[in-house]
């Protein structure tokens, strides 16, 4: 029994040959594509018997030349491939390739412990699969596919698995989304309904492991990202785009002609003063939150600014307890720093705030013009403003961009509550340029909502 192999003078034993394969599907399922030197660096962070280049190549080749119809990678041009998507792209659109290459290049490699990143060599693994689950049971609990029998749950389980691998190449789009159930035979009762459904949805997407960003899931880049800012809470362009460079939004307009507007006048930010009592008053409600839930978080603003992940973990469970706020008015006898307009805007916080997923739509030299995502059958657009910098500059002027975040009512103004929380989430040109011409009708019949109203 022949027991090695020479390709290209190097001589590779076939079971070196099969661990080299058993990586190489593992890392196209989890990647995507990578470079050979990129399988290069994951697999020799798991063996101690380390490969190189021209041995992995090799291994490869002579695995995929054994193995025509089984293999699940492929070798094209010094990358490694799933074949799946390798065949996708080479009849449909190559560039989509590329532009995945060219994200992964400003993303960390999700790396897990070696047993759990072998597992992905199985092309049924999904993990984590509970937000799958938690889908799967909502189809079935909803009436949203017939299940009578098991032969219908394992159809909806199937869908699910070619969901997951759309997931996986793409974006979380709308459009394309209600198309794919829908031609699948899934019906929805109301507009409620979908929009629910569609909430579960994105969940899953979230949770998925993408290959565009190098197997993380973007909950977990989201993450990421937050724990490596500044513990400074304040935020700037991440580039200075020059005035007759391409406005960074996409318009196709100079900048000077178009979101500069926003960051000249100021008009899209709170005063000086204005910021400062808002930071003041919201820090001071934080630090009370702490203290009430026996959290025993580092938090003292007598003494500094509170580092960034304390204010997320307190800002967290503050919206998920609003009537925190009662108590703290309640007990603001304590905090001679909180004036009678405070407390008058502090109530407004508790009773009117908006906790929701958005799309950017638009940004003016007043505000942002920001789309409750649940509104999309019916659209409701609010003008919101930044605090130290325009929430343009947060985001680096991108719009048709899905954030989460929380609006406060702020005088005659609204704001948010210092954090956004962007996904890679993309809408087709059909809906953005739909929702882009309500728009238009709003802003012309001066039906963008800039106030919450406090007396509802």
């Amino acid at each position: 029994m022949k027991d090695s192999k020479n390709h290209n003078n190097i001589r590779i034993s076939a079971k070196r040959e099969g661990i080299l394969a058993n990586y190489a599907k593992a890392a196209v399922f989890l990647y995507g594509i990578l470079s050979i030197p990129e399988f290069v660096e994951v697999f020799n962070h798991y063996e101690a018997h380390k490969t190189y280049e021209q041995e992995a190549i090799s291994g490869l080749l002579s695995h995929e030349k054994s193995n025509p119809d089984s293999c699940e990678y492929q070798v094209f041009k010094n990358l490694l491939i799933s074949s799946t998507f390798f065949l996708k792209v080479r009849k449909e659109d190559k560039a989509a390739l590329y532009a995945i290459r060219e994200e992964q290049r400003k993303n960390p490699r999700f790396l897990p412990s070696k047993a759990d990143f072998i597992k992905f060599s199985d092309p049924l693994y999904i993990e984590p699969y509970e937000p799958f689950e938690e889908l799967l049971a909502y189809i079935i609990e909803n009436g949203i596919y017939e299940t009578d029998i098991k032969d219908d749950i394992d159809d909806v389980r199937s869908d699910l698995l070619d969901l997951h691998e759309l997931f996986q190449q793409e974006g979380c789009n709308v459009g394309w989304l209600l198309d794919f159930f829908l031609e699948r035979e899934y019906s929805f009762k109301d507009t409620d309904m979908t929009n629910d459904f569609l909430q579960v949805v994105v969940k899953a997407h979230n949770n998925t492991r993408k290959f565009s960003i190098n197997g993380h899931t973007p909950t977990e880049l989201f993450e990421i990202f937050n724990k490596n800012k500044s513990e400074k809470p304040s935020f700037t362009l991440s580039k200075k785009v020059g005035r007759n460079e391409s406005c960074p939004c996409g318009s196709g307009r100079k900048f000077k002609k178009c979101c500069s507007f926003a960051e000249s006048t100021g008009a899209s930010t709170l005063s000086r003063d204005k910021r400062l009592a808002f930071f003041s008053l919201w820090y001071i409600l934080l630090e009370y939150v702490n203290r009430n839930l026996r959290l025993g978080l580092d938090i003292d603003i007598r003494r500094e600014l509170p580092k960034m992940e304390v204010v997320m973990m307190l800002r967290k469970r503050l919206w998920e307890e609003p009537s925190l706020i009662s108590r703290f008015i309640g007990d603001a006898g304590s905090y001679h720093e909180i004036t009678p307009e405070g407390i008058r805007i502090l109530e407004s916080w508790e009773n009117h705030h908006l906790k929701e997923t958005f799309l950017v739509v638009k940004y003016t030299p007043e505000h942002a013009v920001l789309m409750p995502i649940k509104s999309e059958k019916d659209p409701i657009f609010y003008g919101v403003v930044g605090l130290e910098s325009s929430i343009a500059e947060v985001l680096n002027y991108k719009v048709n961009t899905m954030i989460e975040a929380v609006l406060l009512p702020y005088g005659e103004k609204i704001i948010y509550d210092g954090m956004v929380a962007p996904y890679p989430l993309v809408f087709s040109n059909g809906i953005t340029d739909k929702i882009s011409k309500i728009y238009e009708e709003a802003e012309r019949d001066r039906r963008i909502i800039t106030s919450l109203d406090i007396n509802r």
